[in-house]
């Protein structure tokens, strides 16, 4: 295993019997009389089986050089007459093998002209710091290189969000593979210290745990846009992969070249992906880092994401949100036409903001198209065509995002999401299930689970649900006078005294600041109050708050849905014709 060979996966027992010419049968009668090399995922008895085209070639040469050795030591020992016969046999049995070789590598062959695409996870870099205070650094590091060799024809990189998720988690080779089905880990770390900086990055093999290939850069700080560019040229190098174009062109693009700006961005996405109530942190170091260099383009896109994220989770209303983040999305696509986030926050602010769907899909269709291979987008496209109850459509493309990226948003419960408005709310149970077991202190999760376990009756896992949130927000001692979520759960189990008496808490207390005004909806919804849940609904629509553009399908409006009002506010939300 290892070795400096680019690799060709065959990924079945159907692609390894096409390759050798074989039947299936025959390939597993071989793996176990003649050492045929077959790799699996683990030692079950259902485990993936694949094989490495350079692996086999081996193999196959090896049993050639057997062959043939034993045939040159038999005819010292035989008769003339024997000896003649034995050669002929011998040169038609090379001929039949030459024809066989011959026949494989012309079914094969195509590999020779169209790249098999390589996989490899890029981990954060670790902080070996003295003063551990590089971390932003190390992450930087890892995303850098993911959205570069992600970039390559003939590569494949999970998202910054899978491959973070085994950040500070001791993992195998073999499990980290399993998890994001890769081939290669790319990991390493870096120190500060002194003025100094140190990175060291390896290539590993999943299959085996195989350094294919490490390196110790000793540079200057200033030198760690050239490091971040000799550590992708190598990985590229040592997985034999093409590269198109100008192949002297840097792989790199760090989109700055002062130092001072890359450590603000790197410090402003570090708090980014710390989740929504660090994103006006997050906005502050993007900000300081476009005073040293306005021609940034990273550090716009950042802000677009944090204040669309700040509008659609109720921390900002929306009519402050969403424009600042389309300025901010515009100015970053101004300096880099092909940003892929500045893109994605585009399409979503006219998603969720505009109700602008035909646009909203139209742009994410074209930044598909020019980055095919990013989940990114696939799980957008998802979500909208989810919303516009394009079930089949939405899933698929849902389906196609996690192929590309086994954990896509599982972390933050994006796919749970997307299956609880599709109705399948087996699949939406099992998906935040598996978030919460990622990333047990991420409140927003556990929210999902309240609103899944609503919509399935399931009200006292609602109520410990919540609880659970209110634990991680340090408040579970508390009385719940302000729990939405609890009183929804009040409402539809008969305590419509105390569900009522929350909601005019909620009220009283967010007289004069922003809450979204849907949750109001939701509750007068759950206590079958319609007059005044489409009072809060109206209230929703012009300032268009919240989850309005999911309300054809959202579950938690389902008490509505035969009010004439309701096809009307759909209508007007552009929803229904």
């Amino acid at each position: 295993m290892g070795g400096t060979e680019g690799r060709r996966v065959l990924e079945s027992w159907k692609a390894i019997a096409a390759y050798l010419g074989r039947t299936e049968k025959t390939c597993r009668k071989w793996e176990h009389e003649l050492g045929l090399p077959i790799h699996r995922l683990d030692d079950s008895p259902k485990a993936h089986v694949f094989a490495y085209a350079d692996e086999i070639d081996r193999w196959k040469e090896e049993k050639l050089k057997t062959e043939n050795g034993r045939e040159a030591r038999s005819p010292s020992r035989l008769s003339p007459n024997a000896r003649i016969w034995l050669i002929a046999a011998s040169a038609v049995a090379v001929l039949a093998v030459i024809g066989f070789l011959a026949k494989t590598a012309r079914r094969g062959g195509r590999a020779s002209t169209s790249q098999t695409v390589k996989s490899v996870a890029v981990l954060p870099f670790v902080d070996l710091s003295p003063d551990k205070d590089q971390e932003h650094l190390g992450d930087g590091i890892a995303d850098i290189l993911i959205n570069a060799l992600n970039g390559i024809e003939g590569l494949r990189t999970p998202a910054r969000t899978s491959a973070f998720y085994f950040k500070g988690v001791k993992a195998t080779p073999q499990e980290i593979g399993r998890k994001l089905k890769v081939e290669w880990i790319l990991e390493g770390s870096v120190q500060v210290y002194e003025n100094k900086l140190r990175v060291v990055a390896s290539l590993l093999s999943v299959a085996d745990g195989y350094q294919l290939w490490t390196e110790r850069y000793d540079r200057n700080p200033a030198d760690i846009f050239a490091v971040e560019d000799e550590i992708a040229r190598r990985v590229v190098d040592n997985l034999k992969v093409k590269i198109n174009g100008d192949t002297g062109a840097p792989i790199v693009k760090p989109g700055t070249a002062n130092l001072e700006a890359y450590n603000l961005y790197l410090t402003g996405q570090f708090y980014l992906e710390k989740g929504v109530f660090f994103n006006k942190q997050a906005i502050e170091y993007f900000e300081k880092a476009l005073e040293k260099d306005p021609n940034y383009a990273e550090p716009y896109a950042g802000i677009a994401i944090a204040y669309h994220y700040l509008g659609i989770n109720g921390l900002l209303p929306p009519a402050e949100a969403s424009p600042k983040a389309r300025t901010a999305a515009l100015k970053a696509l101004g300096i880099d036409s092909r940003n892929p986030y500045a893109l994605s926050i585009l399409s979503a602010i006219k998603f969720t903001y505009d109700w602008d769907f035909l646009g909203a899909e139209n742009d994410i269709r074209k930044a598909i198209r020019d980055n095919p291979r990013n989940p990114l987008f696939h799980g957008s496209y998802a979500y909208l065509l989810v919303a516009l109850a394009r079930f089949e459509e939405g899933l698929a493309e849902l389906e196609l995002a996690i192929r590309l990226d086994p954990l896509w948003d599982k972390k933050a419960g994006g796919q749970g999401w997307l299956y609880f408005l599709a109705r399948k709310y087996d699949l939406a149970l099992e998906r935040y299930k598996e978030a919460v077991e990622l990333d047990p202190h991420d409140a927003g999760n556990y929210v999902g689970l309240v609103q899944i376990y609503l919509a399935m009756g399931r009200y006292e896992d609602a109520r410990a649900a919540n609880q659970r949130r209110r634990e991680i927000h340090g408040a579970s001692s508390q009385p719940d006078d302000f729990e939405p979520w609890n009183a929804m759960v009040y409402a539809r189990t008969g305590n419509a005294a105390r569900a009522r008496e929350i909601l005019a808490n909620l009220k009283a207390r967010n007289r004069d600041e922003y809450f979204p005004y849907h949750m109001y909806a939701w509750i007068h919804a759950a206590l079958g109050e319609k007059d005044e849940a489409f009072f809060w609904l109206e209230r929703a629509y012009r300032e268009r708050t919240g989850q309005l553009q999911a309300l054809k399908v959202h579950p938690l409006a389902d008490p509505l849905r035969s009010d004439p009002r309701f096809a009307d506010l759909l209508r007007r939300i552009g929803l229904e014709k």
